[in-house]
Parts: structure tokens; sequence; C-alpha cells
């Protein structure tokens, strides 16, 4: 049995897509807005490295990701990558097993603990095999979360830009107001409320011009 794979192509690089390749899995590179690996029409798993984790938390990219990932997918799944119980001396221990908490409870994410990248291929692996082999579930990408009111609508678009999570999403709104008038912002007004970093790198995928030819819009198939 051959399971089947969605992969974001940010993932490339991280050794997990090269590990899956080599224990035979079929890799598909895509543009994914939610999740970093799909491996059927319920499942999507979103994977952290542990110091990414950790990080994510303050930045608010963590309950942003997870909250559309449990929106968009019937089975979400969180793999934490690496030796996360020894880096709790790098955050407070309540502000840690708080935010498993709220994983859990408010957004029903199962949690999965992997050593190394070799680990998580496997269980992405297995994972797969099971849903479309043994389930007999076919393999969608799911683009759209169900959303309902205007102001979550806001916030789902605005969090689609590179860098930015729940907190700094919603810095944004607060400060501009509307989503038009983010879009139209200058790179030195952006700049005052989320760095100039984001800001240079948002204003670099507004204003290229859109063509197919472009490497980065091409889909890649690994196998």
């Amino acid at each position: 049995m051959r399971g089947t794979i969605f992969t974001d192509k940010r993932e490339k690089g991280s050794g997990v897509p090269e590990r899956l390749i080599s224990i035979g899995a079929q890799i598909f590179y895509k543009e994914l807005t939610v999740g970093d690996y799909i491996v059927s029409s319920s499942t999507a798993i979103e994977r952290k490295k542990d110091r990414d984790f950790i990080k994510s938390i303050f930045d608010g990219r963590l309950f942003d990701q997870v909250k559309r990932l449990s929106e968009t997918y019937e089975n979400p799944i969180l793999i934490i990558e690496g030796e996360i119980f020894k880096r709790l001396d790098e955050i407070n221990p309540k502000t840690f097993w708080g935010a498993l908490a709220s994983i859990i409870t408010n957004y029903n994410l199962k949690i999965i603990y992997t050593l190394n990248e070799n680990q998580t291929a496997e269980i992405i692996n297995l994972i797969a095999i099971h849903e479309q082999f043994k389930k007999g579930k076919p393999i969608t990408i799911h683009k759209k979360p169900s959303l309902s009111s205007i102001n979550e609508w806001q916030q789902y678009i605005v969090q689609s830009l590179p860098g930015i999570g729940g907190r700094l999403g919603l810095k944004l709104l607060q400060h501009f107001k509307t989503l038009r008038r983010i879009f139209t912002a200058s790179q030195p007004e952006l700049a005052t409320v989320i760095g100039r970093g984001k800001a240079t790198r948002i204003c670099e995928i507004l204003d290229k011009p859109f063509t197919r030819e472009d490497k980065h819009y091409k889909q890649d198939r690994l196998t």
C-alpha cells in the first residue's frame, strides 16, 4: 500500500517529505492555506518544531492555525516535533500546559509528539494509509473554512498574509479599520504596526504582478 500525501511547499527542506518518499509515500507539493500535510478528505496535520511551537504561542500563530484547521477538517492533528519537554525552561509551564489544554478542549485537536523528522514521517505515512485504504477516504484539499460573519471573514483574510497570526491580524484590523485600508497601506504604514520585515514581505507579494510562469505557482510532484 502506498499512501498519497498533499504537502505544503513550505515543508521543503524540513526533512519530512524526503523521509516520506524514502518509505514509499507519494508526495504532491501544494500551496496549502490550512495544514502542512493533507492525508484524506477529513484529516489534516499541522507540524510544529519544538522551538516554533513555543514561539507561536506568544505571537498568536498557533491558535489561529489550529482554529482554522479544526474549522476546515473533521479530524485535525497537531504534531509537535523535537524535545519539547526539555524546553519548558524557555516558557512558563502554566502557559505551555494552558496552550495544550486550549488546543485539546477548544479546538478538538489530537496531539502527537515525535522526536525527529523520521518519526514524524512514519506517523504521517501510517495515518495516510489508514485513512485512504482502511477507511477508503479520498484525499481532498479544503481551501476555505466555514465562516458566517463579516468579522470572521475579515480576520481570515488578513491572517492569510505571511507572518500574520491572530494577534497581529487583530492589531492590523484595529489600526486600519478596514481590509481595503490594510491592502492599500504603504510599507512604512504597515511597519508601524507589524515591523519592517513583515511589512516588506507583504508589500512585495501585493505589488508583484502575477504570472503562471512563476516557479512558486507551479504544482510540484515528487514520487
